[in-house]
């Protein structure tokens, strides 16, 4: 899929749009999605045996830089609207998250700077940017190394961040572009020594979906589209060790979904996923006759079919 196909599908829907689609709205499907990846990179809200550390630094007059090392920083790329994003970090005061997406509404954009000016720290604590993955990929003029040091050069939300979150987006990636994303999102990141990292957690969790093994409803064109458009991830692997990632692991989560046969077509029609929008109207139509000819709903009109979700983490 190319760029322009991307940008297409994705400013074709607004937030409530994509929100109100199965897989994005609040309910139970997101609440187990979001406590996966808060096991995977060691999120826990916090208690008062939890804060007993800052309260402890604060009695002995740590100074502010000591204090900003303390909050963990989760940097989603193609977090769109924010609101998974904001679950994964709620009630956790000391991790904040930025979230980089090209299609962010004008009206989602956050004023914080990022720099050392911004008091308010609600604001800090989820802050967005209007970028694309790309923009990650390093050249050789911009100094954009493992530990760069020159504010001046590199934006804020480049650097200093102790994980990353590809939840949904790597299959938007170009192939001949993934390692260099990869290697620049890896350039970004505090490594353990400078975070004071005391935990197992990975730097990288990327979300994605497998490339053959799945069980949507769909009829087969769709599927042959899906396939070619979903990278293996055994090339999402080989990637990651390109850009020097180490330590890299895999496993698949399911969840078994019910929905309405009618809810269903109507988010094909709606083109909810980009696998749909290389389709016509005419098209989509055959598609949903095909799927609804096979479906096997319930007395309620709800058919069944298991979510299957690849996680791949990864160290810096």
């Amino acid at each position: 899929m190319t760029t322009n196909d991307i940008s297409n599908h994705y400013e074709s829907h607004t937030s409530t749009s994509y929100e109100s689609a199965f897989f994005y709205s609040e309910g139970d499907y997101t609440q187990w999605l979001c406590n996966l990846v808060r096991d995977r990179f060691n999120i826990h809200e916090e208690t008062d045996g939890n804060n007993q550390l800052s309260s402890c630094c604060n009695c002995h007059k740590a100074d502010d830089q000591s204090l900003i090392r303390k909050k963990r920083v989760l940097l989603d790329v193609g977090g769109g609207t924010g609101n998974f994003t904001s679950m994964v970090i709620q009630g956790v005061d000391a991790m904040n998250a930025v979230v980089v997406d090209p299609f962010l509404p004008a009206t989602t954009l956050s004023s914080a700077s990022g720099s050392d000016d911004v008091d308010d720290e609600q604001q800090k604590k989820l802050q967005f940017v209007k970028a694309a993955a790309e923009e990650f990929i390093p050249h050789t003029n911009d100094e954009h190394t493992d530990n760069p040091t020159d504010e001046n050069v590199v934006p804020w939300w480049k650097t200093d961040y102790n994980h990353i979150l590809l939840k949904e987006v790597v299959h938007h990636f170009d192939s001949k572009e993934r390692v260099g994303i990869f290697t620049g999102l890896r350039n970004g990141m505090l490594s353990s020594d400078e975070e004071g990292k005391e935990d197992n957690s990975p730097s990288l969790l990327i979300v994605t979906r497998p490339q053959i093994d799945i069980d949507y409803p769909m009829w087969p064109a769709a599927k042959k589209v899906w396939a070619a458009n979903q990278p293996s991830a055994d090339d999402i692997e080989a990637d990651l060790h390109s850009a020097g990632f180490t330590d890299i692991k895999r496993d698949i989560k399911s969840y078994p979904c019910e929905i309405k046969l009618k809810t269903w077509l109507g988010m094909v029609r709606n083109r909810f996923w980009s696998t749909f929008s290389r389709f016509t109207n005419e098209e989509i139509e055959a598609g949903c006759d095909i799927i609804a000819k096979e479906a096997k709903p319930d007395e309620e009109g709800k058919i069944k079919f298991e979510e299957r979700l690849l996680f791949i983490t990864a160290n810096k």
